[in-house]
């Protein structure tokens, strides 16, 4: 659906239907955020829509012409397994991303075989360029994630081992061929608990830079599980040349005044945002958390933004704590709220906690 951005008119609706499908056998979708307008493509002028999503367990890449709804090609990616190795065609189409330095590429951006991906291909036949899957960390020189199987084990490709499993969000900055990247890695082969936060950057070709994970397979106290740290959004401080990472944490050691609320707040993710230089270096972390209200904070999918040297991005949670308010909720029937936040690095909050993390804390 295209809207009109002034006042939501709906300016063209297009329907996806698989060939032979009836009202008794109608296929199973799932649609991610991998969508993407062109407004007038390199070679004909012509305004077309790329999307990718799931139809019946199958990856769909589908190019269609807005001028006459036309599908002008359309690729689908299936792995067969079995039961015991259904990782294998584990998939998720998440983002759909244009190559400023090159209008013919696009890059498909998600996971594919359990693993965190990123794809790119010609926009005219669909022709893939390279393909990069991160693997386990020995090929990445970093430490493993904690499995019964050993790092070389987990670099075969029969292993669905990896530093990082799925890519949560991405930028480029402007007038750069370098991405950044970030996500979560799962606990171990075939397990869908999310423990690590991972982040990397990559160039145009596939070629990484840095990457770095952050976690510490802590436990919680009430119920034993692994503590959970996710990187939901990454954005770019055009002025300052800083990345800029939001993480929801729950290790200790990411939340410098745990201690004081661990009784509460045990199960309950703080925000964390790290500010790094283009090189990966550290400038310093950013704790906010809700003190002693066991609230969680939720960061949205790629939903940062930076303006005016602001961080800008949104959430939800059920109630809050700060210096001045508190809005409680029914624990046994929780109410998500929305949340729109934004912080500005260089002024000292009066109103929420915060803790502000050295480099050396971070990067020890």
């Amino acid at each position: 659906m295209e809207l009109d951005p002034v006042d939501a008119t709906i300016l063209e609706f297009t329907s996806l239907d698989k060939v032979g499908a009836t009202d008794t056998t109608m296929p199973w979708y799932k649609t991610y955020a991998a969508l993407y307008h062109d407004v007038k493509d390199k070679s004909d002028g012509q305004a077309y829509y790329y999307a990718s999503f799931i139809m019946e367990d199958y990856l769909q890449l589908v190019k269609i012409r807005k001028a006459d709804q036309s599908i002008t090609w359309n690729y689908q990616y299936y792995v067969s397994t079995t039961s015991d190795t259904k990782w294998q065609n584990m998939k998720v189409p998440g983002f759909l991303h244009q190559d400023p330095n090159e209008p013919t590429r696009m890059f498909l951006i998600g996971m594919w075989t359990w693993r965190a991906s990123v794809l790119k291909f010609n926009k005219r036949n669909a022709a893939m360029d390279w393909k990069l899957e991160i693997n386990d960390g020995e090929s990445l020189n970093v430490d493993t994630v904690p499995t019964s199987k050993t790092a070389t084990e987990c670099l075969a490709a029969t292993s669905p081992c990896a530093s990082m499993n799925e890519i949560l969000s991405y930028v480029q900055p402007k007038n750069s061929n370098m991405l950044y990247m970030c996500g979560w890695a799962y606990f171990g082969p075939t397990s869908e608990k999310p423990i690590y936060a991972s982040m990397f950057k990559m160039n145009d070709e596939g070629e990484i830079k840095f990457f770095k994970r952050f976690g510490d397979f802590a436990t919680k106290s009430a119920t034993s599980q692994p503590m959970v740290d996710v990187c939901r959004a990454v954005s770019y401080d055009e002025d300052n040349h800083r990345v800029v990472f939001a993480l929801e944490v729950q290790s200790p050691w990411m939340r410098p005044s745990y201690s004081t609320y661990s009784a509460y707040s045990d199960d309950s993710s703080d925000i964390l945002l790290i500010l790094m230089k283009d090189s990966g270096e550290i400038v310093k972390g950013i704790n906010i958390n809700n003190q002693k209200a066991a609230v969680s904070w939720g960061i949205g999918g790629n939903s940062m933004f930076v303006l005016d040297g602001s961080y800008i991005f949104g959430g939800q949670s059920w109630g809050y704590y700060t210096k001045y308010h508190n809005v409680t909720y029914d624990i046994s029937a929780p109410t998500y709220d929305s949340f729109l936040f934004k912080y500005d690095p260089d002024e000292s909050p009066d109103c929420f906690f915060v803790d502000e993390i050295s480099e050396k804390a971070l990067t020890a």
